[in-house]
């Protein structure tokens, strides 16, 4: 019987020192569970910022599209400059506005805003409301029975935003006949200018450029706006395309419309 005693004794003693020997340590539980916690860590930092370039890529591809649909909108509202009077002063009628941040003026409206006819249209630079930046702004009202004060009351449309600078200038003939240099004030208003330039430097983060806009008047304002005007030539300023909206490092950020 001692025997057998001693016998059952150490086989127990074997069985509980393999299932000691196969379980794990409470250090082994915690040094598991914190490389758990790091892996964890690890999968979120990254799933949020792939998150986050998505959502940068989307923004960006907006404000190309915005930028696309307000430099189409605005080159061909400036070609279609009409020769019609829209106000008079004591010089004289009032064909057209030009200053650094605004333009004012008579045109066509796209067929999709406007009930036909012409329309005095303005173009200007606003402070954003919410933000740093400026917003590119469109107003216009029907010319018959236009009077002073009434592109006011009308609800703006804000074409583009967060622009860091934006400049109007305008090119025409001097008295000789020659084409000017570029003007940061329009001082004939009486007459439509040959082409205007419109400039805007987007902030570095949007990755988006404009295109610098030279826009030629295609009616001469000069003969009774009867004639294309052939003062100034629309050589190098084609369509743009979708590629001259993205910033070109190579060239320090600013492309130019081809």
């Amino acid at each position: 019987m001692a025997v057998v005693h001693l016998m059952l004794t150490n086989q127990q003693t074997r069985l509980s020192r393999a299932g000691y020997q196969s379980g794990f340590t409470l250090l082994e539980m915690l040094l598991a569970m914190v490389m758990i916690s790091l892996i964890m860590t690890m999968a979120y930092a990254g799933f949020k910022g792939a998150l986050k370039a998505t959502r940068s890529g989307e923004r960006a591809m907006e404000q190309a599209t915005d930028m696309r649909a307000a430099y189409q909108f605005v080159h061909r509202q400036i070609e279609r400059i009409l020769p019609l009077a829209f106000n008079a002063d004591r010089e004289g009628i009032i064909v057209f506005e030009g200053e650094q941040d605004r333009i004012r003026f008579v045109a066509p409206m796209p067929g999709y805003l406007g009930s036909g006819g012409p329309y005095v249209q303005e173009l200007t630079f606003e402070q954003s409301y919410e933000g740093d930046g400026l917003e590119l702004v469109f107003r216009f009202a029907i010319l018959q029975g236009y009077e002073d004060g009434a592109l006011e009351e009308v609800e703006p449309v804000v074409l583009l935003t967060d622009i860091q600078e934006g400049t109007f200038r305008f090119m025409g003939f001097d008295d000789q006949g020659s084409l000017t240099d570029w003007q940061d004030q329009w001082e004939m208003p009486s007459l439509a200018p040959t082409a205007i330039n419109l400039d805007l430097l987007m902030p570095e983060a949007s990755q988006i450029v404009w295109p610098e806009m030279k826009a030629a008047v295609m009616v001469d304002s000069s003969v009774g706006g009867l004639v294309q005007n052939q003062g100034f030539s629309n050589q190098g300023i084609q369509p743009v395309q979708p590629a001259d909206f993205n910033r070109n490092e190579g060239n320090g950020g600013r492309d130019e419309a081809n």
